[in-house]
């Protein structure tokens, strides 16, 4: 129950375009205790960068390199990797896009929810994206998301550690099977002992 009031709580805030602390995305700074995230002039540089050469490029590998090349780094100090050019190109804050219960708060990987459940208030806050430059950069990443789906459904499938991996416990060759396809359409393999509904150990 305080669970359920707490979330109502969070979404009345949402809904009149209040933050609801954490840290705010880079490119935005905090300002205290329920004030709203507002512009990083210093970070700001970076994420227009991150836009306009994926907008160039049509592709996240070629950005990551740049950036590298370039010598920036996250707030974290670290190299910027493909997973979060691709979650700062899919968030619509910044494009001024107040987006809430996006993700699941309690599973340890905080998965999605599905996009009927996400709370959207656009015009919200100053943004550091035209809107026209955020939706031209999701629909490249869209287009490329439903060809790498194609691209792994047609292609013929290798299970690259086939007839190669044996059972501990009673050495018989291990079969190889695909496993559930990830978001991005890559299906990774997955090996197990025949003899496993036979053989307790295995």
């Amino acid at each position: 129950l305080t669970a359920e009031r707490v979330f109502a709580t969070m979404l009345s805030r949402a809904s009149k375009g209040l933050f609801n602390g954490g840290v705010a995305p880079m490119g935005y700074k905090s300002m205290g205790k329920g004030e709203f995230p507002i512009v990083d002039h210093s970070e700001a540089p970076t994420i227009k960068l991150i836009f306009n050469l994926y907008e160039e490029y049509q592709s996240v590998h070629p950005v990551k390199n740049e950036l590298k090349s370039l010598g920036l780094k996250t707030r974290r100090g670290n190299d910027f990797g493909l997973k979060t050019i691709t979650e700062i190109i899919r968030n619509p804050f910044y494009k001024g896009t107040l987006r809430y219960n996006y993700r699941e708060m309690q599973t340890p990987a905080r998965k999605k929810k599905p996009k009927g459940e996400w709370f959207l208030l656009d015009d919200n806050h100053e943004p550091i994206i035209s809107k026209d430059q955020w939706d031209r950069c999701n629909n490249i990443m869209d287009r490329n998301a439903t060809k790498n789906v194609a691209r792994f459904k047609t292609s013929t499938y290798t299970h690259l550690f086939a007839g190669l991996l044996k059972c501990s416990y009673c050495n018989r060759t291990m079969t190889s099977h695909k496993a559930v396809a990830r978001q991005d359409g890559f299906i990774p393999s997955k090996y197990r002992c025949p003899s496993r509904s036979l053989c307790y150990e295995c």
